[in-house]
């Protein structure tokens, strides 16, 4: 057997093994937390690899959890919601900045802080930043509310805890009130709104906000424990605070939910989605609100926001991870997924709020640390390729004219240590010929890095265009990495 075929081998073995891992993971986070049934997805490669389900979906009588069974996923739906005003901005119909009593003039009653305070915009909204109270136990509980009583709520001045536009605050009132929006604007409830402009063409098909709508054999029951004893928590039916976290959904959709998403990565030139753009979906995965109490407690979390219907957080080796956590009574859910990588986990599970976040973030760790994700390499484009070539042209054949034209006006002006222009001839005649270059790590279309292989020694080299055109370098650095001796 060859080296290749051997090295095939291994990486299958690694894989195979790491999905056995990923498993007992989630079976330990069932035992330790008396979740009667887990399912699970993996996504890696911008693939699914993996879907699972363990334990049972039913208590009484059993029935054993399988990846189609469709649970609660609560506060997930915001996304979703959030989607769907997306989809109204890209066809023109609203703005995001947009005042909320344009569409919903029944908030004209909102009781505002402060006499000097700005009015909701729909932004404000989807950021969390609407000022309004956070509320989780109390919205969901409303659920199944009528929109007509929601309408009455409205009118009895609403109260604010913050001055809109100013820090995070997580309401569900608020996504309660974009899905009105959306009805405002095109004459459709939200779960109409979705079904037709979002879940049919994504073949979500098991994606709904009635819980009546989902076939028996089906339907995952949600459970909480009071007193060592379970408790079958009844599903509350779609209503007007369906938009904060009323659907319903299985791994399989979700996992595909996901990669939808993750298809917007990395930019790109290729034809794009009649669903939804692909800027739009980065934009929504983008830090609007920064959240100044962190979320959860990790070294590796160098900082928490909110875009539009998704949480955010930047780490250190993962980078940026998107995504978002449900909880309702009977479930908790998390999905969240890795731009740069490429990569995503979904978790649904039976219980009334256990930490399901905590292991599916254990997991991403984990397939890293297998070397399990591979990252996306930002394509380089045509402009630094052909700087590369002429560095290289100076670096063997320096030409004091050549590298005057090809440099802004303020090149030769930068002296200090850290910025002053290279010395190609003393660089040639230390480290000699040039044999090869590596290709360009991009950190952008207009700057960028990689390695000189020379036959004294390895260079890196860093180069960066200036803001205009023509392009010209505005900097280059080359540092030796290495000498032979």
């Amino acid at each position: 057997m060859n080296s290749t075929s051997n090295s095939q081998q291994q990486i299958a073995a690694t894989y195979a093994d790491a999905i056995s891992i990923v498993k007992s993971k989630f079976l330990e986070f069932a035992t330790n937390y008396k979740v009667p049934g887990v399912s699970f997805a993996l996504i890696l490669n911008n693939k699914i690899a993996h879907i699972d389900a363990l334990g049972l979906s039913r208590l009484d009588p059993p029935l054993h959890a399988l990846a189609d069974h469709v649970y609660r996923i609560a506060s997930m739906t915001k996304s979703f919601t959030a989607m769907c005003i997306l989809i109204l901005r890209d066809k023109g119909y609203i703005t995001l900045d947009d005042p909320l009593i344009k569409w919903v003039p029944q908030a004209r009653h909102l009781n505002y802080p402060t006499s000097d305070s700005p009015e909701v915009t729909i932004r404000s909204l989807l950021t969390m930043s609407s000022g309004l109270v956070e509320d989780d136990p109390w919205a969901d509980r409303l659920l199944d509310l009528d929109v007509d009583r929601f309408y009455k709520l409205l009118e009895t001045q609403v109260a604010f805890d913050h001055v809109p536009g100013e820090e995070y605050e997580y309401s569900n009132l608020g996504y309660a009130l974009l899905g009105q929006i959306v009805t405002k604007v095109t004459g459709k409830t939200i779960r109409m709104f979705a079904e037709e402009e979002l879940l049919t063409p994504l073949k979500l098909h098991s994606t709904t906000w009635e819980n009546n709508d989902i076939p028996h054999d089906l339907r995952a029951f949600g459970y909480s424990v009071s007193d060592d004893k379970w408790t079958h928590e009844l599903a509350l039916g779609d209503g007007a605070f369906g938009a904060m976290g009323g659907l319903s959904s299985n791994v399989i959709d979700l996992a595909n939910y996901v990669l939808f998403h993750l298809d917007a990565w990395p930019p790109r030139n290729d034809p794009d989605s009649s669903i939804l753009k692909r800027s739009s979906r980065r934009e929504m995965a983008q830090i609007h609100r920064v959240i100044t109490t962190p979320m959860e407690e990790s070294s590796s979390i160098a900082v928490h926001g909110y875009g539009y219907g998704l949480a955010i957080a930047h780490h250190g080796y993962l980078g940026p991870i998107v995504g978002h956590s449900g909880g309702l009574p009977g479930f908790t859910s998390r999905m969240e997924w890795l731009p740069t990588f490429g990569a995503g986990v979904v978790a649904l599970c039976n219980r009334t709020y256990v930490p399901i976040a905590k292991i599916a973030r254990e997991v991403l760790e984990f397939l890293y640390h297998e070397q399990l994700l591979s990252q996306h390499t930002e394509t380089s484009s045509n402009s630094l390729l052909e700087f590369q070539t002429l560095i290289s042209e100076l670096y063997e054949h320096f030409d004091q004219e050549l590298l005057s034209r090809s440099t802004c006006e303020t090149f030769f002006l930068d002296r200090d240590d850290e910025r002053r222009p290279p010395n190609f001839l003393e660089l040639r005649s230390k480290y000699g010929p040039m044999k090869s270059h590596s290709p360009i790590v991009s950190k952008g279309r207009l700057r960028g890095t990689w390695k000189m292989l020379c036959e004294g020694g390895e260079l890196e080299v860093s180069v960066m265009l200036n803001p205009t055109l023509p392009l010209r370098i505005q900097f280059i650095k080359i540092i030796p990495k290495s000498a032979t001796s």
